[in-house]
């Protein structure tokens, strides 16, 4: 019996010392299992003496084995997490506190809001070991901004506002129309037009304080942009806004042709524009930019809408542009001026008495500028003729007024006459023959009126016309006695701005045009402009300047976007030469 609860006990201890090999989950079972076995092993009675010596000694040397070894091998020791000592430590400590009666106090903690935020200490880069990763590079700076890319950007878009201003100007049929009555100064719907739209939108480019702009009552446009800075001479800019009546007008179409390829330009109304003719010669140095025609029906209106566009586009530039310096700046933007009455309805007190130098922008000249024109007078004859009837005509004294009038201009030189006219020549021109209207507006048949234009540079050369003009008066009331010839007042049309341009004006206009690549030629004008008609009522003369204008007073006018632009450009430049003087 002995024998055999030691065989159990010791069969127990090695089942134990086994299971510590096993997971803790399948302990168990593999307990159960040995018991199973040994009980077994114990219910054989052949075998349980053997069974119980044999396994008493097995397994009392394997146990001491075991033992032993467990004994040398180094255990390792427990590892406790922080966050279980410090849990364990918290409730020692409550056991300690509870069993001496003990209340620890609560620490007082401040809100959230009120509590200081830890200082950012700076970061300190670790050290990179020499050869083990390349050298940081310097990150590398925005590249600069290129000034000629920023320059041509600039540039495109202002040509872009310069085609829709001028296209917008160019729809509205501003014809001027002339009245016999010389105290009239007739203004179309058209005119008005215009003018109403060049006031709102210089009122829109500029405050009351940068820009000072008027309408009056004559549909004349004032805008003046007050000096910032001392001691400049002040400058007034010129340009009409009327259209000739000499040429088909009414509803206008613009054309916009971007990028001309120098070829031949078709309009709708079945003409050509080519650079081949007179009035596209300046074509072929347009290649590649952009042209406006009208369809060829009419009139574009290029003179002077280019020299409005390039007056109101040269306004936004300077109030863009707070370095320019300057003095008083004042724009002038006349009516009737095709009809020659331009200086009729001025009125000084809008530009502060006379400005020190004036400019036109009136010209058609891409190259060259005027600094001296024509002395323009008109003087009109009137032949007052007597009805009777043809066949009793030396009886009843017949006074054939318009055969009268054909031979007074038959009796002017052909030599005079403006066909055989150059360079600073002068000339006669008798341009219309019309019924006299009398008082009540009605043409009077038998009275007839001839108007007459003297043009001429030398005043001597004037003088010599007037005795021309007055020998054909004398011949014509002796040949036909019954017509009366009465030369009416002449009247000073425009006078030549050389007499009283600002001194150096045209070498300060070359030297600034020079500094935007512009080379300008100075030139005697054949014809009057704004500045001339003004110098003609006592106001300073002054140069006229290229406003882009082509073949105009015609079906086949045109204009150049980058002529307008470049001439903006020439003109910004003329008034910072100004100041730096």
């Amino acid at each position: 019996m002995k024998r055999r609860n030691s065989y159990i006990a010791s069969t127990l201890v090695l089942a134990l010392v086994l299971m510590v090999g096993f997971p803790t989950s399948a302990r168990p079972q593999v307990l159960k299992g040995f018991i199973k076995g040994v009980v077994k092993r114990l219910n054989s009675p052949a075998k349980t003496s053997a069974i119980a010596l044999v396994g008493a000694r097995k397994v009392d040397a394997y146990a001491k084995k075991r033992i032993e070894q467990q004994r040398r091998r180094a255990v390792r020791p427990v590892v406790i997490p922080p966050s279980v000592q410090a849990k364990l430590m918290l409730e020692q400590m409550k056991k300690l506190r509870a069993s001496h009666n003990i209340t620890a106090p609560r620490p007082k903690v401040k809100p959230v809001a009120q509590r200081k935020p830890h200082p950012q200490l700076p970061k300190t880069p670790r050290p990179k070991p020499v050869n083990a990763v390349k050298a940081a590079q310097p990150a590398k700076a925005a590249p600069a901004p290129d000034p000629k890319a920023a320059k041509e950007k600039k540039r495109k878009k202002t040509i872009e506002t310069i085609i829709s201003r001028f296209t917008t100007y160019a729809t509205i049929n501003s014809q001027s129309w002339d009245a016999y009555d010389p105290t009239e100064f007739p203004i179309s719907d058209g005119q008005e037009e215009i003018a109403e739209l060049i006031e709102q939108e210089l009122r829109t480019i500029g405050s009351d304080k940068d820009l000072i702009v008027s309408r009056s009552d004559y549909q004349y446009v004032y805008a003046t942009i007050p000096a910032n800075c001392e001691g400049v001479p002040s400058i007034m800019f010129m340009a009409h806004m009327d259209c000739t009546p000499e040429c088909a007008g009414g509803e206008i179409t613009p054309i916009v042709h971007r990028n001309y390829d120098g070829g031949d330009i078709q309009l709708p109304a079945g003409i050509t524009l080519s650079p081949e003719t007179p009035q596209g010669k300046h074509l072929a140095n347009c290649v590649g930019k952009t042209i406006i025609t009208s369809d060829g029906y009419t009139l574009l209106g290029a003179d002077d809408k280019t020299g409005c566009t390039i007056l109101v586009t040269l306004i936004e530039t300077i109030l863009n542009d707070k370095k320019l310096k300057h003095g008083d700046l004042h724009f002038v933007f006349s009516q009737n001026e095709d009809i020659g009455r331009a200086a009729e309805r001025f009125e000084e007190e809008y530009v502060d008495g006379q400005p020190d130098i004036v400019i036109d922008v009136d010209g058609d000249a891409p190259t060259a500028f005027s600094v001296e024109n024509f002395t323009a007078v008109g003087r009109n004859y009137i032949f007052h003729g007597k009805n009777a009837h043809p066949g009793n005509g030396f009886y009843n004294q017949y006074g054939d007024a318009l055969t009268a009038a054909s031979y007074f201009i038959g009796q002017l030189p052909p030599e005079t006459h403006p066909s055989a006219s150059k360079g600073k020549e002068g000339y006669i021109h008798c341009y219309s023959i019309e019924p006299l209207i009398d008082v009540n507006g009605e043409e009077t048949p038998q009275n007839y009126l001839v108007k007459v234009r003297l043009r001429y540079f030398d005043a001597q050369e004037g003088d010599a016309f007037r005795q021309l003009l007055d020998e054909a008066a004398e011949l014509t009331a002796k040949a036909f006695p019954y017509v009366v010839t009465e030369a009416e007042p002449e009247v000073m049309q425009y006078e030549n701005v050389a007499y009283t341009m600002y001194p150096g004006l045209g070498d300060l206009i070359i030297e600034a045009a020079e500094k935007e690549g512009v080379k300008l030629t100075p030139r005697s004008e054949r014809g009057g402009t704004t500045a001339a008609m003004l110098a003609a009522k006592g106001q300073k003369g002054g140069p006229c300047l290229y406003s882009g204008q082509q073949a105009e007073h015609s079906v086949y006018e045109w204009t150049c976007a980058e002529d307008m632009y470049q001439m903006v450009m020439v003109a910004r430049s003329i008034i910072e030469t100004v100041a730096n003087q």
